[in-house]
């Protein structure tokens, strides 16, 4: 079994967000292997966002961007379920990458397409993820 260090642990908090306990978990079920670990975190997030699937979100952000040519506009709105989360900088960040995300698709696509819709090489679907098995400090 490889030593798991405070310091790849504190590398591993920092690529991920996630608490310092998640993540020497995750690096101790990996073997070590930072890329396993964020693979396991990202497992992680999927679970607890199916988890939060059910609950109502009455806060959030509405962001709007426009093309440069002015003839393109979306509106993006990100919910969650307390104005604490809604007010946060990574919230704020997610709600504007959605907004980006949005504007990267055509008119006719549905929300499945944004959530697939890659920029920078991550899909949306990645960055949502992330947001929600993040915990807020």
């Amino acid at each position: 079994m490889a030593e798991i260090t405070a310091a790849l642990v504190v590398k591993l908090r920092k690529m991920s967000g996630q608490g310092m306990m998640d993540c020497k978990k995750a690096l101790e079920e990996a073997n070590g292997n930072m890329d396993e670990a964020m693979a396991i975190l990202r497992k992680k997030g999927l679970a607890t966002l199916a988890k939060r699937a059910e609950r109502e979100t009455s806060q959030g952000l509405v962001v709007s961007r426009e093309s440069d040519e002015g003839k393109t506009a979306v509106l993006a709105s990100l919910c969650c379920e307390t104005d604490f989360v809604a007010n946060s900088d990574d919230f704020a960040a997610a709600a504007a990458k959605l907004a980006d995300y949005a504007m990267a698709c055509s008119a006719d696509d549905r929300v499945d397409s944004v959530l697939a819709t890659e920029l920078d090489g991550v899909k949306y679907s990645d960055v949502l993820t992330e947001l929600v098995s993040k915990p807020i400090e």
